[in-house]
């Protein structure tokens, strides 16, 4: 079965069968199975790594959604403008990547290349920031007044605290 884009050697490190109806990697074949790798100069991409190497390399999950979440420009309002991620998480160092399953099929290949080249925008193609325009609104009359008054009532009450004392 070819699984893109795995391109481990199942026999070494497991291949892939249906456990409990959901596609999984078998066990691996030999205890000390990733040294095979180790002086392997070939770049290997593994779908479902086995579990005990999965501390030890660069990952991308597919989840079933990626929210929409906040970035660095998502804590200020610049010019009626906030901007927010979406389809693709990033970790901060860089080594896991969360991309959704609606857009993988999209995402996934232009990942792997985002990730080696250390998540510089340079050498991705797909955007994965929302800019959201706010719309400036005019402030009713009678919300002008109400404002005006609260001002008023407030510096009365810091004078009056200033020369009687506050409770």
């Amino acid at each position: 079965m070819l699984l893109y884009p795995d391109t481990s050697k199942r026999d070494i490190s497991g291949n892939f069968t249906y456990i409990d109806g959901i596609l999984q990697r078998e066990p691996p074949q030999l205890e000390k199975h990733f040294e095979y790798y180790r002086y392997n100069d070939a770049e290997h991409l593994f779908i479902d790594p086995p579990y005990d190497r999965t501390f030890h390399m660069d990952m991308i999950i597919i989840e079933t959604q990626i929210p929409t979440y906040k970035v660095k420009g998502s804590y200020y309002i610049t010019n009626d403008t906030v901007t927010f991620g979406h389809s693709r998480m990033m970790a901060k160092g860089c080594d896991t990547a969360s991309i959704g399953s609606d857009v993988w099929l999209e995402y996934l290949g232009d990942t792997i290349n985002y990730m080696k080249n250390g998540c510089d925008e340079e050498y991705t193609n797909v955007s994965t920031i929302d800019k959201l325009v706010l719309i400036p609104t005019e402030i009713g009359e009678e919300f002008r007044q109400k404002y005006y008054e609260m001002e008023k009532w407030l510096r009365d009450m810091a004078e009056k605290c200033l020369t009687y004392g506050c409770i």
